[in-house]
């Protein structure tokens, strides 16, 4: 179904699979933006309950919208169809079970317009249903890339693309289960990023998103994507051993890599970005720095004891990468 609005300047791009409980309110969410000169494309992915139905009646009283019903082929699929189906400058992601904000746009419009080597804005987010935390993701480019090395830094359903940015690089989204930041990895080499201080989503929580369905295929998918981007930094493979150390800087569940082998791979991760500056080096090694105590936290004493070993042994080359402060933090949790 073609949409009567012309020369819109943000496509809303929004799939839907099966989300018949919180598609109207995604939905109106959007209508009631305060920045109107948009399409609204949904994607509706081969939905098996009332989706479509929903879909078709909210159509018919906004002609913003423009609706696309097929067989299922998946969510990476689903958006690069509306990519390409899109008309705006800028490309909105929207999810069918989050509420937008009445401001979003309006704000995400108007700092790309006023920004234009900036190719991806995202904002902040406040998480509802089963859980409530607020999702406060960095705010510059520098901070943005150094946390892209351990971990997406964007809420996806609250960015704006620049579409141009999208097309002239041929960037679409591949069939992965961390799709989005698998793109957010090879986008990063052709603009900068941002994310907007204030929270202008609510991202639903439930059971039956795909976060919560496929949590173990969306981790092992990012993994891959961090092991990658290590090998660019070290521009070598990863040993088995360095494998597992960046696993214990980026999984929540327990360390299992001796604390030894964890911090002597953050020193040549270090070392590499100092010499290369591959990445913001003070942002970087915040964020090695953050692992790092978090990784003897989760250790046990006897591990802790190796790390101290460590920074005797290696105490220049700590307060070299690290600094004074970070490095006394580092002993004391250590010692703890």
């Amino acid at each position: 179904m073609m949409s009567s609005i012309s020369n819109p300047k943000i496509s809303v791009l929004l799939p839907c699979y099966n989300a018949e409980k919180y598609i109207k309110d995604s939905i109106d969410s959007i209508l009631a933006q305060t920045y109107q000169n948009i399409e609204f494309i949904i994607i509706d992915d081969g939905s098996t309950d009332l989706s479509l139905s929903i879909i078709k009646s909210l159509a018919a009283t906004d002609p913003r919208i423009q609706f696309f019903s097929r067989e299922n082929r998946g969510l990476a699929k689903t958006l690069n169809q509306g990519i390409d189906i899109a008309s705006g400058r800028y490309i909105a992601r929207m999810d069918q079970d989050d509420i937008a904000h009445p401001e979003r746009l309006q704000k995400q419009f108007a700092f790309m317009e006023n920004n234009p080597h900036v190719g991806v804005c995202g904002t902040w987010a406040q998480t509802f249903g089963t859980k409530s935390r607020l999702l406060k993701m960095p705010v510059t480019n520098n901070e943005i890339k150094a946390r892209l090395f351990f971990e997406s830094p964007f809420v996806h359903p609250a960015v704006m693309i620049r579409k141009d940015v999208l097309h002239h690089f041929k960037l679409y989204y591949r069939v992965v289960v961390a799709e989005d930041y698998d793109l957010w990895s090879r986008a990063s080499k052709f603009c900068e990023y941002h994310n907007l201080p204030e929270v202008l989503l609510d991202y639903r929580i439930h059971p039956t998103q795909i976060t919560s369905t496929q949590t173990n295929g969306v981790e092992n998918s990012a993994m891959l994507i961090r092991y990658a981007q290590a090998e660019e930094l070290l521009n070598q493979s990863l040993t088995n051993g360095e494998r597992d150390s960046m696993a214990a800087l980026t999984l929540r569940s327990s360390n299992t890599s001796p604390i030894f082998d964890v911090f002597s791979f953050c020193f040549k991760l270090a070392k590499a970005n100092r010499l290369q500056q591959q990445y913001d080096h003070n942002h970087f090694i915040n964020e090695l720095y953050k692992r790092l105590r978090n990784a003897l936290r989760k250790s046990d004493k006897p591990a802790r004891m190796l790390a101290i070993r460590f920074f005797l042994k290696n105490g220049r080359s700590l307060v070299r990468e690290f600094g004074v402060f970070k490095t006394i933090s580092l002993v004391v949790r250590g010692l703890l």
